[in-house]
């Protein structure tokens, strides 16, 4: 029986955050978040039940995301959060 051959997959994942704050009081600020994703290790065998194990395929994806968020508290209890996203921008590897 042929060993199972082991793959080490590795993925990285970075996250950057950062808030700036101004006006009266500092009570407002801009937060800008990035975060990116490349995952090499997603599997996929088909559509269906009969689909078998030989028909294995292997391929990546890097994905990369944004966010602005605009905060503003008027008074100690209030607080007004407005957010922009870009939304996921996937790129398969095959």
């Amino acid at each position: 029986m042929p060993k199972k051959r082991r793959t080490k997959a590795s993925f990285t994942t970075a996250t950057f955050s950062e808030r700036f704050r101004f006006g009266p009081g500092r009570r407002s600020s801009f937060t800008l978040e990035a975060m990116g994703v490349s995952r090499p290790d997603y599997m996929y065998y088909g559509l269906g039940p009969d689909t078998q194990k030989g028909e294995l395929m292997r391929y990546g994806q890097d994905r990369l995301q944004g966010r602005l968020t605009f905060e503003t508290r008027p008074t100690t209890g209030t607080r007004c959060p407005a957010t922009a996203a870009a939304p996921q921008l996937p790129r398969l590897r095959g």
